[in-house]
């Protein structure tokens, strides 16, 4: 037969348990929070990127020779 301050024991681990689970999960949540956050940042700047016009090749190669020049 169990006695009751065993249960009352093991009710106390269980609930230990249960508060550092949670709190784990707690934790969890915001990194996973925090790291959405970041990848909609990116995802942004990654659509704006891609709605800027290109460049052409020859125009960036004189730009960069020209800034060359000048330093």
């Amino acid at each position: 037969m169990v006695t009751n301050a065993e249960l009352e024991s093991q009710f106390k681990a269980i609930s230990q348990d249960y508060e550092g689970t949670k709190k784990t999960l707690d934790q969890l949540l915001e990194k996973v929070e925090s790291m959405d956050e970041k990848l909609n940042s990116v995802d942004s700047k990654l659509k704006e990127l891609r709605t800027m016009p290109k460049p052409i090749i020859g125009e960036a190669h004189d730009a960069n020779k020209s800034a060359l020049k000048s330093t």
